[in-house]
């Protein structure tokens, strides 16, 4: 086969190529790239700077070798230089040209986008970042786009912000965060202190940093007031004492199995009950047996009974606890270490309660609240109408309200 017909082929095939790396092909027995009378005469591969079409690309492009049919430049322009194959060149195509005047990178959207080869004029760039509502000011970028705020049931609130290059039915001012901005919505507006719709609890946040806490290492005295419904009452446990209890549930509760929600949606509402909402932390003089014992309720769980106390006891004794419960079973209602110590290590260790406090369900409260009060989920609670645990109702009624703030 014979070679094209260009001065400089660029192209050449026959049944052998012994250059077969590169896009075009020489025949082996004629291959001779820097004989000038040679088919196969490639100056570029000799002398680049003899390369036809080398003063023909723009001044920052730098002239490659016809022969390795590659035109290269500045990213920008790559693009649009292309190699003429019938002449061995380089060549520009027709490129989009973008008119900005002020020299900002930003392009006039009111001005026609040129498509040729050449510069259209000085006034014209070949790129954009993007459209610019003031192409006057020197330098100086007018976004057409604004910021504006969601208002779709007309009452002054947002429900969020939009970046829109229209105004529309979008407003530029609004009274504050709207929580049901639906069409013909309720006008309900009012946040609670992070910033969400929803209502706060009855006795305070449940959250400091607004971020779904409760993961076993930033419950502050607060927010433990707010979980428990805690009060405070004149001769009962005082702010300080609440916040040291926070602060030892922060250290201790994720080691004992107190370390997801459902273990702590349990374990919040189990001392809610036991100790009326963390007021009294010793059980007080009543009806019940429990409270006529040298070892009677103790703690945020009311570790109640002699052989309780042994075993935790025996537990502080071996992990250098210096502890004597059994002679001052109080401690466990002066101590707030003791008092949340005793509740984790009974939680998980002295009667395994966490075992059944897996899920959110009543079956699952059930068996925990009889776990706690009663000492065994088969126990029938002393005799207590239908088996049912010390304060179900209120057990209950305090589990709908903990779940509501944990989650």
């Amino acid at each position: 086969m014979s070679p094209s017909s260009s001065a400089y082929p660029c192209e050449y095939v026959d049944t052998g190529d012994c250059k077969d790396d590169r896009s075009y092909a020489y025949p082996c027995e004629s291959y001779d790239p820097c004989n000038s009378n040679s088919n196969s005469y490639d100056p570029c591969l000799c002398d680049p700077s003899s390369c036809p079409g080398s003063s023909d690309p723009p001044s920052d492009v730098s002239p490659e070798s016809c022969g390795a049919i590659v035109c290269s430049g500045l990213a920008i322009d790559r693009p649009y230089i292309v190699l003429n194959k019938d002449t061995c060149k380089c060549e520009k195509i027709d490129r989009p040209w973008y008119y900005d005047s002020d020299k900002d990178g930003y392009h006039d959207p009111n001005e026609e986008i040129k498509i040729q080869k050449e510069s259209p004029g000085i006034a014209y760039e070949k790129t954009t970042k993007g459209e610019d509502c003031d192409d006057n000011k020197l330098l100086v970028t007018t976004n057409c786009y604004k910021d504006y705020f969601i208002d779709n049931d007309g009452d002054g609130y947002h429900s969020g912000t939009i970046n829109a290059k229209t105004q529309g039915s979008y407003k530029t001012t609004t009274l504050g965060p709207d929580c049901d901005d639906s069409p013909n919505g309720a006008n309900v507006h009012k946040l609670n202190k992070c910033g969400k719709c929803e209502v706060e609890p009855v006795s305070g946040s449940c959250d400091k940093d607004c971020d779904q806490i409760l993961d076993g290492s930033d419950l502050s005295g607060t927010e433990l007031a707010g979980i428990v419904s805690w009060k405070e009452i004149k001769g009962k446990t005082t702010k300080a004492q609440i916040e040291e209890i926070a602060n030892f549930i922060n250290k201790y509760a994720t080691s004992y199995g107190v370390n997801s929600p459902e273990q702590r949606y349990h374990f919040y509402t189990q001392i809610a009950a036991e100790t009326g909402g963390l007021t009294s932390l010793g059980e007080i003089p009543s009806d019940e047996n429990s409270s006529k014992l040298f070892y009677k309720g103790e703690g945020i769980l009311q570790l109640t009974g002699r052989s309780n106390f042994q075993a935790f006891q025996d537990y502080l004794t071996a992990n250098n606890y210096n502890y004597d419960i059994m002679n001052n079973p109080e401690l466990l209602a002066k101590n707030m270490e003791l008092a949340v110590l005793s509740a984790l290590w009974y939680w998980d260790k002295g009667n395994n309660v966490k075992k059944y406090a897996n899920d959110y369900g009543d079956n699952a409260l059930l068996n925990v609240s009889k776990q706690v009060n009663c000492g065994s989920v088969s126990s029938n609670c002393g005799g207590n109408p239908g088996g049912y645990p010390n304060g179900w109702g209120h057990r209950k009624k305090n589990a709908k309200r903990i779940k509501d703030c944990i989650n």
